[in-house]
C-alpha cells in the first residue's frame, strides 16, 4: 500500500497539507509532468520494481 502525504506549509501557501488541485506547484500541476504526479509515479515504480 502506498499512502503519499503532503506536508502543510506556508510557502507555498498550503496550510492544510492538501494535494495540489489549484496550481501551487506550477502551471503543469494537473499534468503527468507535474511535480506531485512525477513523485507519485516514482513511488509506484519503486514499489513495483524487482529487488
Amino acid at each position: 500500500m502506498l499512502y503519499p502525504q503532503v506536508n502543510a506549509s506556508t510557502i507555498p501557501n498550503n496550510p492544510q497539507g492538501c494535494w495540489d488541485w489549484f496550481g501551487y506547484t506550477g502551471q503543469n500541476y494537473a499534468q503527468k509532468s507535474g511535480a506531485q504526479m512525477l513523485a507519485v509515479s516514482a513511488m509506484i515504480n519503486r514499489l513495483t520494481s524487482k529487488p
